[in-house]
């Protein structure tokens, strides 16, 4: 098997539902993200903002995400995913980016803490098309993202991942990492 035989890509989200995320999340509390472990940013001003995604948005969007963390584990043939944490909403603004790094981060820092360890999988969800730029990339290889695309992929070194600079417009994305 190939490293790329543990991508899965898949149009799963309605895009009336993205488009539903995306304007609720206009109100939301946005903060510059943080990065965790030992990643440092290359300049903080390109770092895309964050936010927690709403409960309601969370629920409306969970069976598609539970449907898909089923097949993922259908196609390795384990069912190895107990827990995840919350959805987490990325902004990108004009100029923004994710530098390239992998997903081998403990979940105590970024849930409550009553639950620990490394996540299996990571999951990007892209909400919208009305951008330029803000590519994602795994492993050096652009992963073409149209509203209502979900990524799931091994949380390990093999997977580095990145999104490039946002050329025009604002992307709006959700992570999810899962346990």
């Amino acid at each position: 098997m190939l490293v790329t035989d543990f991508i899965m890509v898949k149009n799963i989200l309605p895009v009336p539902l993205c488009e539903r995320v995306v304007k609720q999340s206009q109100q939301n509390n946005w903060r510059l993200h943080a990065w965790s472990n030992n990643y440092k940013p290359v300049d903080e001003k390109l770092e895309p903002t964050v936010s927690k995604m709403g409960r309601m948005q969370a629920m409306l969007i969970q069976p598609y995400i539970d449907k898909m963390i089923q097949e993922y584990q259908d196609m390795v043939g384990s069912n190895f995913i107990s827990n995840s944490t919350h959805p987490r909403l990325n902004r990108y603004k004009e100029g923004s980016i994710m530098a390239s790094h992998n997903d081998h981060i403990n979940i105590h820092e970024l849930v409550d803490g009553s639950r620990g360890g490394n996540p299996l999988l990571s999951m990007v969800g892209n909400l919208n098309n009305e951008y330029t730029g803000s590519d994602f990339m795994i492993k050096s290889e652009i992963i073409p993202l149209t509203a209502g695309d979900v990524v799931l992929f091994p949380s390990n070194f093999m997977y580095p991942h990145q999104v490039t600079e946002c050329l025009r417009g604002i992307r709006y994305s959700f992570v999810q990492w899962f346990y």
